[in-house]
Protein backbone atom coordinates (compact mmCIF):
# COMPACT_ATOMS: atom_id res chain seq x y z
CA UNK A 1 0.00 0.00 0.00
CA UNK A 2 1.29 3.42 -1.00
CA UNK A 3 0.99 6.72 1.15
CA UNK A 4 -2.32 7.91 0.92
CA UNK A 5 -3.75 5.05 -0.17
CA UNK A 6 -7.12 3.52 1.29
CA UNK A 7 -6.54 0.16 2.88
CA UNK A 8 -7.78 -2.29 0.77
CA UNK A 9 -11.46 -3.26 2.22
CA UNK A 10 -11.75 -6.97 3.09
CA UNK A 11 -15.20 -9.22 2.09
CA UNK A 12 -17.09 -9.66 5.09
CA UNK A 13 -17.04 -12.71 7.78
CA UNK A 14 -20.28 -14.66 7.34
CA UNK A 15 -19.01 -17.21 9.88
CA UNK A 16 -15.95 -16.10 13.19
CA UNK A 17 -14.64 -19.08 15.12
CA UNK A 18 -12.40 -18.80 17.63
CA UNK A 19 -10.96 -21.22 20.05
CA UNK A 20 -14.18 -23.55 20.18
CA UNK A 21 -14.31 -26.95 21.94
CA UNK A 22 -16.61 -29.53 22.10
CA UNK A 23 -16.46 -32.93 24.14
CA UNK A 24 -18.95 -35.94 25.25
CA UNK A 25 -19.25 -38.34 28.06
CA UNK A 26 -18.49 -41.50 27.37
CA UNK A 27 -20.01 -44.84 28.55
CA UNK A 28 -16.98 -46.11 30.92
CA UNK A 29 -16.97 -41.96 32.20
CA UNK A 30 -14.00 -40.90 30.62
CA UNK A 31 -14.78 -37.51 28.31
CA UNK A 32 -13.98 -37.62 24.68
CA UNK A 33 -13.47 -34.28 22.69
CA UNK A 34 -15.11 -34.15 19.68
CA UNK A 35 -14.42 -31.15 18.43
CA UNK A 36 -11.29 -28.69 19.07
CA UNK A 37 -10.95 -25.91 16.64
CA UNK A 38 -8.62 -23.01 17.62
CA UNK A 39 -9.61 -20.93 14.63
CA UNK A 40 -11.77 -20.71 11.47
CA UNK A 41 -13.06 -18.04 8.89
CA UNK A 42 -15.42 -18.27 5.73
CA UNK A 43 -16.27 -14.66 3.87
CA UNK A 44 -19.45 -14.32 2.46
CA UNK A 45 -20.15 -16.36 -0.67
CA UNK A 46 -16.54 -18.24 -0.14
CA UNK A 47 -16.90 -21.92 -0.32
CA UNK A 48 -15.72 -24.77 1.58
CA UNK A 49 -15.54 -28.77 2.21
CA UNK A 50 -15.94 -30.25 5.95
CA UNK A 51 -13.63 -34.37 5.23
CA UNK A 52 -13.70 -36.65 7.87
CA UNK A 53 -13.95 -40.49 8.92
CA UNK A 54 -17.03 -41.20 10.50
CA UNK A 55 -17.00 -40.34 14.42
CA UNK A 56 -14.77 -36.88 14.00
CA UNK A 57 -16.80 -34.40 14.89
CA UNK A 58 -18.43 -32.82 11.40
CA UNK A 59 -21.83 -32.82 12.82
CA UNK A 60 -21.19 -31.71 15.99
CA UNK A 61 -19.27 -29.13 14.63
CA UNK A 62 -22.21 -27.89 11.93
CA UNK A 63 -24.59 -28.57 14.82
CA UNK A 64 -22.34 -25.60 17.06
CA UNK A 65 -22.64 -23.70 13.76
CA UNK A 66 -26.07 -23.69 13.39
CA UNK A 67 -26.66 -22.79 17.31
CA UNK A 68 -28.23 -26.44 17.68
CA UNK A 69 -25.70 -27.43 20.06
CA UNK A 70 -24.30 -25.41 22.62
CA UNK A 71 -20.06 -25.26 23.23
CA UNK A 72 -18.07 -26.38 26.22
CA UNK A 73 -15.68 -23.33 25.00
CA UNK A 74 -15.14 -20.67 22.36
CA UNK A 75 -16.98 -18.40 20.38
CA UNK A 76 -18.92 -18.76 17.24
CA UNK A 77 -20.21 -15.41 15.63
CA UNK A 78 -22.45 -15.78 12.28
CA UNK A 79 -23.22 -12.76 10.08
CA UNK A 80 -22.26 -10.43 13.12
CA UNK A 81 -24.09 -12.08 15.94
CA UNK A 82 -22.70 -14.44 18.49
CA UNK A 83 -24.15 -17.84 18.40
CA UNK A 84 -22.29 -18.76 21.82
CA UNK A 85 -23.93 -17.69 24.76
CA UNK A 86 -27.20 -16.53 22.94
CA UNK A 87 -30.80 -18.02 24.22
CA UNK A 88 -32.33 -20.89 22.49
CA UNK A 89 -34.77 -18.64 20.77
CA UNK A 90 -31.86 -16.27 19.32
CA UNK A 91 -30.29 -19.20 17.97
CA UNK A 92 -33.35 -20.62 16.43
CA UNK A 93 -34.08 -17.08 14.75
CA UNK A 94 -30.59 -16.66 13.57
CA UNK A 95 -30.47 -19.86 12.46
CA UNK A 96 -33.89 -19.56 10.32
CA UNK A 97 -32.70 -16.34 8.77
CA UNK A 98 -29.40 -17.43 7.84
CA UNK A 99 -28.74 -21.26 7.12
CA UNK A 100 -29.89 -23.38 5.20
CA UNK A 101 -29.51 -26.98 6.98
CA UNK A 102 -30.29 -30.55 6.24
CA UNK A 103 -30.16 -32.76 9.06
CA UNK A 104 -27.83 -36.10 8.62
CA UNK A 105 -30.87 -38.00 9.57
CA UNK A 106 -33.26 -35.79 7.26
CA UNK A 107 -37.07 -35.84 7.12
CA UNK A 108 -37.53 -34.66 3.79
CA UNK A 109 -41.23 -34.17 2.37
CA UNK A 110 -42.27 -37.41 0.37
CA UNK A 111 -43.12 -36.60 -3.03
CA UNK A 112 -40.94 -33.57 -3.27
CA UNK A 113 -37.52 -33.65 -5.17
CA UNK A 114 -34.77 -32.72 -2.97
CA UNK A 115 -34.34 -29.01 -4.42
CA UNK A 116 -38.01 -28.98 -3.56
CA UNK A 117 -37.23 -29.83 -0.13
CA UNK A 118 -34.66 -27.24 0.21
CA UNK A 119 -36.59 -24.33 -1.83
CA UNK A 120 -40.09 -24.99 0.91
CA UNK A 121 -37.15 -24.38 3.88
CA UNK A 122 -36.13 -21.07 2.45
CA UNK A 123 -39.77 -19.69 2.06
CA UNK A 124 -39.96 -19.44 5.70
CA UNK A 125 -37.34 -16.85 6.05
CA UNK A 126 -35.28 -14.44 4.42
CA UNK A 127 -32.18 -17.91 4.21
Amino acid sequence: MKLGQAPPILPPLLLNIENLRKSYGTPDGSIQAVVDVPSFSLEAEQQTALCGTSGAGKTTFLNLIAGILQPDEGRIELDGCLISGANEAERDRQRSQTIGYIFQTFNLLQGYTCIENVLLGMSFGPG
